[in-house]
Formats: structure tokens, sequence, C-alpha cells
């Protein structure tokens, strides 16, 4: 498949969401993802003059570029459950419910009924997790093992979370 490039709305004529999940400024220069949010997804910083900086999620860039917004579907969903795969045919409008749905049958756990939202590791945890980590062990599969995000554990290997006691 080759990559198609289409206009982000709102900001048509200064950046492009591809097929292939990538974002562009209007001179083609690709925007590197400055960060993973706490949730798990790609997040870009877009400029516009009289706006000045915004962040947004780069699925969501994807998903407005390609796919019609539908009435009462206003959460982007990824089809496959990978929040890092923003493929314009990994993306579909849903409603809130539908979505909450979908990751409870790939048994993801919403935020909002996650018994671990909140959660702060030991000093103990913390310890494992930077030593496995330089070791080469993948951050996804540790911060599965942990019950926290993948940007989570980024902040944990930095040293910027919290943690308790």
């Amino acid at each position: 498949m080759s990559e198609e490039w289409r206009p982000i709305p709102g900001y048509d004529g200064l950046y492009e969401a591809s097929s292939l999940g990538n974002i562009r400024n209007r001179h083609g220069k690709l925007l590197s993802i400055k960060r993973i949010t706490d949730w798990g997804y790609r997040q870009v910083q877009l400029f516009k003059k009289g706006v000045g900086q915004k962040s947004f999620r780069v699925h969501r860039m994807v998903c407005l570029a390609f796919h019609p917004i539908i009435e009462g579907k206003a959460h982007v969903n990824h089809i496959d459950g990978d929040k890092l795969n923003n493929r314009a045919d990994n993306l579909e409008w849903m409603s809130k419910r539908e979505n909450e749905e979908h990751a409870g049958r790939l048994g993801r756990h919403h935020a909002a009924t996650n018994p671990k939202r909140g959660w702060k590791l030991t000093v103990a945890d913390v310890i494992d997790i930077r030593t496995r980590k330089a070791a080469g062990e993948s951050g996804t599969v540790l911060a599965d093992e942990y019950g926290v995000s993948n940007g989570y554990l980024y902040k944990v290997c930095r040293g910027t979370k919290r943690l308790r006691g």
C-alpha cells in the first residue's frame, strides 16, 4: 500500500496526515512524535498563527483526515486494539459506549474502570523496571506486567514519576 496524504481539517495547507499514520508539515517534513501520553497514544504539536501551538493525538488527526465524522460517534477506535497503530484503515469513529465495549472485548480496561488507575510504583518496582529495561527488556512487556501505560513507564525510567512509599 502506498502512502496517501490528506489535509488535516482545521489545518488545511499547514499539515497533512497519511494513510500510514504519519503527520507532516506544509514543507513535507515529517513531524517527530514528541511524546507518548500516559494513556499510550502518540502525540504531536501543531502550530497555527493566531491559535498558537496545540497538542493532538495522532490517531485523531489521521481519522479526521480519512474518515468523515459520524454524528453521535466522537471517539476514535483502534480496530486492532493497538494504540500505536495509527494507520487510516485501523481507525474508525465510535460512540463512547461502543469504544468501551470494544476495549472490553479485547481484554483492555477503560481508564475510568481500571482498578490500577493512579497506581504508583514502589521503589523496589522502579529498581526492577530500570534494571530490566537497561538489560534490553521491552518497555511494553514491563508496562503490561506492572499494569501501567508505556508513557508512565517511560517517565518512571526517566525519573519524572512520583512513587509510593
